[in-house]
């Protein structure tokens, strides 16, 4: 579009353009981007599926669980191990991993010796869980009272055996 009819150069990305009614004199005619537009909300509710799966958190017999079922494909996972930032700590992240955000707060970490898809017939699984490098749990659900510390971010790291 010729940016003379257009008002502002092409370049300048607005989702809408505040009108000429607009209450703030200083903000008319001015472009803004939407925060959470359908594609974005689109886009996290994709995000959460390949990461934790459709509902980390359940009710069984009246009391809370967490369950992960990410959806993950193989060439995901790391090939070498790798040294990150996260929340301004240098952070290692082994061979054959999966890093992510899990309720922004929490560094979740898929450990998947074989690099195989977490979907599918021939799918890897959690089998194993290290809360925060010390507590450890062989299990693919966890229980209500883990289930709730999660909710309350209180771990800064979870990392999850995939088999």
């Amino acid at each position: 579009m010729d940016p003379t009819v257009y008002g502002r150069s092409i370049l300048e990305n607005s989702s809408f353009i505040s009108s000429s009614v607009c209450p703030d004199k200083n903000a008319r005619g001015r472009g803004f981007i939407a925060r959470l537009s359908g594609s974005t909300a689109e886009f996290i509710h994709i995000w959460l599926l390949l990461t934790v799966g459709p509902c980390p958190f359940y009710i069984k017999e009246g009391r809370l669980q967490f369950r992960l079922k990410p959806s993950l494909p193989g060439q995901w996972f790391t090939k070498d191990p790798k040294a990150v930032t996260w929340n301004q700590k240098q952070v290692d992240i082994p061979a054959n991993c999966f890093a992510c955000a899990l309720l922004g707060q929490i560094l979740l970490v898929y450990h998947n010796a074989s690099r195989a898809d977490t979907f599918g017939q021939s799918a890897v699984k959690p089998v194993r869980y290290l809360l925060d490098g010390k507590r450890k749990i062989e299990a693919q659900c966890l229980d209500s009272e883990i289930a709730e510390v999660i909710r309350q971010r209180k771990y800064d790291r979870i990392d999850v055996w995939l088999e």
